[in-house]
C-alpha cells in the first residue's frame, strides 16, 4: 500500500521492472516509479513532473519501452501488473520516538539490558533501534523475543543474531503469533527443522550454511509432509552415492506417493527385478538357432541309417 497524495493505492511492479531496475539510472527509476503511479508515458509532463531534463525523460521513457514495461503500440498505456502488491515499507523510528517508547515502557529497557547480556557487549544505536522497532511492530512480549534472540544465537554468527531475530519476529507476526505460548510453538518447530537440517546435512557431509531456502523447504517436505528421516535419506544415498538433495527430495516424494512407510517397503517394493532362473534363461535363448541344431542331428542321424 503506497499513500499518494492522501489517497491509498495498491501499486505492485511487472516483472520486466524487477528484471531491469538494477541497470536502470536514477531517471529512468523515478520516471517508472511515475508512469506505474499515473498510467502515462507523456514525456513533456514527466519532464515537468519530475523535474528533469526533456532528453532525460525521453531516454528513460524509451529504456522501458524496450524493457516491456509498456504495452506495445501505446506507449501511454501501462500494463496491468499481476504480480502481488509490494508489502508497506517499515518505517525507522527517529532517537525521540525510541526514548519515549522506553520511558513508556520499562520492558523495553529490560529488552535492551537482556539483548546485551547474551551478546556479551553493548549494542549500537542502530541495533537498539532495531529491537525497539521489532517488538513494537510485532507486539511480541519480551520474554518471547529473548527466547528468539537465544534461539539465533546458539545457530548463528554473534553478527547475524538480531537481524535474524527481527526478521522471524515480523515473519511470526504475518503468522499471526502474538502470545508467548504461541511463541514457544513456532520456536519448537524451528528447532525440529534445524535438528532435521543438521542430521541432512551430516548425511550429505555438508554444514547447513550451505542450504538455502529452497533446500530447507525440501528438507520440511521430507520430514514432516513425507513422515520420512534420516534412515530413508540414507537408503536413496546407499543406491545413488552421489545425489544431491534435489534428487533425494524427488525420489522420497515418489516413494511417499507410492506408499512406502518404511525402509523394507522402500527395499522391497523398489528392488530392482530378481536375478533370471535357469528355465527363464532357456527360453530366452534364440529358438531359431536351437531349431537349426535339431534338423542337423536328424539328418545326421539319417545318414547313418
Amino acid at each position: 500500500m503506497i499513500s499518494i497524495n492522501g489517497s491509498t493505492e495498491n501499486i505492485s511492479f511487472p516483472e520486466c521492472f524487477v528484471s531491469r531496475y538494477r541497470t536502470a539510472d536514477s531517471s529512468a527509476l523515478k520516471v517508472a516509479v511515475y508512469v506505474l503511479m499515473n498510467g502515462t508515458a507523456d514525456e513533456s509532463s514527466i519532464a515537468e513532473e519530475l523535474g528533469i531534463s526533456q532528453s532525460a525523460a525521453q531516454r528513460s521513457v524509451e529504456f522501458w519501452k524496450d524493457a516491456g514495461l509498456f504495452v506495445e503500440g501505446t506507449a501511454s498505456a501501462v500494463q496491468v501488473p499481476q504480480e502481488k502488491p509490494l508489502k508497506k515499507a517499515r518505517r525507522h523510528m527517529t532517537q525521540n520516538q525510541i526514548a519515549v517508547a522506553l520511558l513508556g515502557n520499562e520492558d523495553y529497557a529490560v529488552l535492551l539490558q537482556e539483548s546485551q547480556r547474551l551478546l556479551g557487549r553493548e549494542l549500537s544505536a542502530s541495533e537498539s533501534r532495531l529491537l525497539i522497532e521489532t517488538i513494537t511492530e510485532c507486539e511480541l512480549s519480551v520474554p518471547s523475543l529473548l527466547m528468539l534472540e537465544s534461539y539465533w544465537l546458539n545457530t548463528e554468527p554473534a553478527k547475524n543474531v538480531l537481524t535474524r531475530t527481527a526478521s522471524t519476529a515480523r515473519e511470526w507476526s504475518e503468522l499471526g503469533v502474538r502470545t508467548h505460548e504461541a511463541a514457544e510453538s513456532a520456536l519448537a518447530l524451528m528447532e525440529k527443522r534445524y535438528e532435521h537440517a543438521k542430521e541432512v546435512a551430516s548425511l550429505l557431509k555438508t554444514d547447513t550454511s550451505e542450504f538455502s531456502r529452497k533446500d530447507r523447504r525440501l528438507i520440511n517436505k521430507i520430514y514432516e509432509d513425507y513422515g520420512y528421516d534420516g534412515a530413508f535419506i540414507s537408503e536413496v544415498l546407499v543406491r545413488n552415492p552421489d545425489a544431491n538433495l534435489p534428487y533425494i527430495s524427488s525420489v522420497l516424494k515418489d516413494w511417499n506417493k507410492k506408499g512406502y512407510r518404511s525402509i523394507s517397503d522402500a527395499r522391497l517394493l523398489s528392488a530392482p527385478p530378481a536375478s533370471v532362473s535357469a528355465d527363464r534363461m532357456y527360453d530366452s535363448l534364440d529358438t531359431e538357432s536351437l531349431f537349426l541344431k535339431a534338423v542337423r542331428k536328424i539328418n545326421e542321424s539319417k545318414e547313418d541309417n
